[in-house]
């Protein structure tokens, strides 16, 4: 079982192997096994980048990792959307969980992210993590990723749906919240004068 403590030092470190550890500690045990270059442009992935930039982790089941090391300029906002339609289109047999790395030194963020194939494109659900400043919340989503266990890999992929979608809800509710708040105060500041 995860900590808290490893949870918290999993999502912090920017050691190289700490996406594997992290698609370990979700179920995807499996040795990772570089995507071959072809595949990587495949799926929207830079064809220039490291053979292991990109590599998959086997699950239970249909369950899959993809560990994503970004370049230093591209975003997990740009290239997610990419790649999880483009999975969706060519493995909807499978249920991947991305685990992305973005960015570099200060500005380095940690992505989290599943879909369904159910529809094109597929809608993400995922946590986005500025390692330089890790909350407790982010470290209670992956412990919450990481007890979900089971005989049945659907059961499995749909809980981590439902984790990262309802943490993506709340820091979306937040956020609207902070700038409905911010524009409010700015009118009242105004009528004010």
């Amino acid at each position: 079982m995860l900590t808290v403590r490893a949870a918290e030092r999993l999502l912090s470190t920017t050691a190289p192997d700490s996406l594997v550890a992290i698609a370990k500690a979700c179920g995807c045990t499996g040795t990772p096994h570089a995507l071959p270059q072809c595949d990587r442009e495949a799926i929207a992935l830079d064809p220039g980048a490291p053979a292991d930039s990109a590599r998959v982790a086997r699950g239970p089941g249909a369950l899959r990792a993809l560990i994503v090391a970004a370049g230093d300029g591209t975003t997990a906002d740009e290239l997610l959307p990419r790649v999880a339609a483009r999975l969706a289109r060519r493995t909807p047999h499978l249920a991947w969980l991305c685990v992305m790395e973005s960015g570099s030194g200060a500005a380095q963020t940690l992505t989290l992210a599943t879909w369904t194939a159910e529809q094109l494109p597929p809608r993400l659900a995922r946590l986005t993590i500025d390692r330089a400043r890790v909350h407790p919340s982010d470290v209670e989503t992956l412990v919450a990723l990481a007890t979900v266990r089971g005989a049945d890999d659907l059961h499995v992929h749909q809980r981590w749906v439902d984790i990262l979608g309802r943490e993506s809800l709340s820091r979306r509710f937040y956020r609207d919240l902070s700038r409905a708040v911010t524009a409010m105060t700015a009118r009242v500041a105004t009528r004010s004068v």
